[in-house]
């Protein structure tokens, strides 16, 4: 049992990891962008 714990816990982990992955490539996007508006 404790293994499965561990797998899901992993699991979950990832899952995060990816959601905040994804969030800063789009921050990125967006203050490039807005750089290149100002210039």
């Amino acid at each position: 049992m404790i293994q499965v714990e561990n797998i899901i816990k992993t699991l979950k982990g990832d899952i995060m990891d990816t959601r905040l992955n994804k969030n800063k490539k789009e921050q990125v996007h967006v203050t490039t962008f807005s750089n290149l508006g100002r210039g």
